[in-house]
């Protein structure tokens, strides 16, 4: 059974999705294909690219945390926004990666014995990647189709969004969804984050978000909602939780919505302020 299943969403727009919920979307232009993420390292992605397209395929990453980035050594030029270059360097990525399997040992024991499984699994011959840095205004040519790029720091420092107007979709990696996690080494004040959705909620000719961790689209005015929801916390009503990446327990505050269902924010004390 192939690791990676393919789901095409049309017009050129595929998601190759892990077992471990993780997924990497392809966007094809008429000369060549974006990859963003590149998900766990399990597995061979480089060849489920392949079996959708033979075009060149540019690679880029939504941000650096080991569930999107641990792919990358498969390629031999990898694009990433500027504010994540350095956790590249010194270890970093490697330290989240056994800081995100020994959280999920503990406290999610069904993952855990999949990352167990799947790190058996061979993975195609390494490249000594090359990395290179995005940041706003950059543009990716793929031929009949341009994706622009929008930086969007909070979830870490360097994360980004591509917009693709061909298919008025907005590709959001882990920058905005129904749970997101602002707890990280960005630890953005969460009006300010709110600050930056408006302004991309703002942008004309999308009516399309896709995030990484579900297979499901959303539509786009869900960028505006998650605005608004993040100016409602109330940290009387949070919760503590332990979370992956974190040396403690985090706070996680829920709505439920009646067009998106619940929705949550996890955040340290001390950000809910302006």
């Amino acid at each position: 059974m192939a690791y990676f299943k393919a789901h095409s969403f049309g017009g050129g727009v595929y998601m190759l999705y892990e077992p471990l919920g993780v997924g990497s979307h392809l966007i094809i232009g008429n000369k060549k294909a974006l990859l963003i993420d590149t998900g766990f390292g399990f597995g061979d992605i480089a060849a489920a690219v392949r079996e959708i397209t033979e075009k060149p395929v540019i690679v880029a990453n939504s941000h650096i945390h080991p569930d999107h980035s641990m792919g990358n050594n498969q390629f031999e030029r990898v694009f990433v926004g500027a504010g994540d270059m350095y956790k590249l360097e010194g270890g970093i990525l490697e330290d989240e990666y056994k800081k995100m399997l020994g959280f999920s040992t503990k406290y999610l024991p069904p993952l855990g014995l999949l990352i167990k499984h799947y790190k058996k699994i061979q993975k195609s011959a390494l490249y000594k990647t090359e990395y290179s840095a995005l940041t706003t205004g950059d543009k990716i040519e793929l031929g009949g189709r341009t994706v622009e790029i929008l930086e969007m720091p909070g979830h870490t420092k360097g994360s980004v969004v591509f917009l693709d107007r061909t298919a008025k979709t907005v590709f959001a990696g882990d920058a905005v969804n129904r749970g997101m996690f602002l707890y990280l080494d960005s630890s953005v004040k969460l009006a300010r984050y709110a600050d930056r959705l408006d302004k991309l909620a703002g942008l004309a000719g999308f009516d399309i978000l896709r995030t990484s961790h579900s297979k499901q689209g959303a539509p786009f005015a869900f960028v505006g909602y998650y605005a608004d929801f993040l100016r409602r916390v109330d940290l009387s009503k949070c919760k503590s939780s332990p979370m992956p990446l974190s040396d403690g327990k985090v706070l996680r505050y829920s709505e439920k919505s009646r067009d998106y269902g619940t929705v949550s924010v996890f955040f340290n004390r001390g950000q809910e302020g302006k």
